[in-house]
């Protein structure tokens, strides 16, 4: 029971999502209604019973009839039920992360439907259920989650979004939240009227976890061979730009797989192409302790003026390393071979 009008309005989002981010797949979500299953099965209502086991005990009729059927519903699990649902929550989580192996985000439904007051009078348990069909499984797994406006059905009512993310997100997800409105430009509310420009801006970056900026000049390059070390490290794409015009790109002979060495010179120098990724400071560690020789991390001036961490070269390993510096940058050296 409800608004129909939500599955036409599913499309539209679908269209805004690819254009605000590029190709959008389909995925299999058994997995995830398998953990919401427990949300709503499981022992986990053990826990709103033991917060309100007195008050049930002392004036049961003080409590709203609905809420003491779904709370007293606790009373049929056991401890050994409680550590079964904890055992195989943990099996659905190590399932439910291979989603992020395929991709960063995910975009669903915030509500299946909008139910009359009618309709949740009739059924108010199962109503709520549906209500949270694409959203229950969320805090169960640690994830992080926005849900955003996305538009309005035929009949006037709001349909939104929801963004999903792996735990710890949330700084990504709200920048993604900020471009989402932006691409919307949906009222603030039915006597609020249009937002403007700066409503829709984020005056800074939220951080979740402390990073460091880090620029990527050849073999970790989105697409190219040690890409994957900085995704197994939850890095997220800061920008896209190159040095400052004051360094030379030079092709190291003999490395598996190729890399370039970027050095700074006093004069004669090029703007080389970067990547800038946010890296989280625990991860730099593990991450340093991957670079071989003669490569290192050090301070990488950017075209803006801004000085930021990135791989830089030995100058030894240089004098016999041709200078590939015309081509822009390490992509369009390989794109020329």
């Amino acid at each position: 029971p409800g608004d129909e009008g939500y599955a036409s309005s599913w499309p539209q989002a679908l269209r805004g999502a690819q254009a605000l981010t590029g190709p959008v797949r389909r995925i299999d979500l058994s997995v995830l209604y398998e953990v919401a299953r427990l949300l709503y099965d499981g022992p986990w209502v053990a826990e709103r019973y033991a917060v309100m086991q007195p008050l049930l005990e002392a004036r049961p009729e003080a409590v709203d009839a609905v809420v003491k059927r779904v709370v007293e519903a606790a009373r049929a699990h056991d401890a050994a039920a409680a550590f079964r649902a904890q055992y195989r929550l943990r099996e659905l989580a190590r399932e439910a992360a291979a989603i992020w192996r395929e991709v960063d985000v995910l975009m669903l439904p915030t509500a299946p439907a909008c139910p009359t007051r009618a309709a949740v009078a009739a059924e108010p348990i199962a109503r709520n259920s549906e209500l949270g069909r694409y959203t229950n499984f969320v805090n169960l797994l640690g994830w992080a989650a926005l849900a955003l406006p996305a538009g309005f059905t035929e009949r006037g009512l709001p349909f939104g979004v929801t963004f999903i993310a792996p735990g710890g997100s949330d700084a990504a997800l709200a920048e993604l939240g900020a471009h989402w409105q932006a691409q919307r430009r949906l009222p603030l509310g039915a006597h609020l009227g249009d937002a403007s420009d700066d409503e829709f801006t984020l005056t800074s970056r939220i951080a979740a976890e402390p990073t460091l900026p880090l620029a990527v000049v050849g073999a970790h390059l989105e697409g190219l061979p040690l890409h994957g070390q900085l995704v197994e490290r939850r890095c997220t794409l800061r920008e896209r730009t190159r040095t400052a015009p004051r360094y030379r790109l030079h092709a190291l002979p003999g490395t598996q797989p190729p890399k370039p060495g970027l050095a700074r010179v006093d004069g004669g120098g090029s703007a080389i192409e970067v990547e800038v990724y946010d890296m989280p400071q625990a991860e730099l560690g593990s991450f340093l302790a991957l670079i071989p020789p003669p490569l290192g991390l050090g301070s990488i001036e950017l075209v803006s003026g801004e000085w930021v961490k990135g791989f830089i070269c030995e100058p030894w390993a240089l004098r016999d390393a041709p200078d590939i510096s015309t081509h822009g940058g390490w992509r369009a050296y390989l794109g020329a071979q």
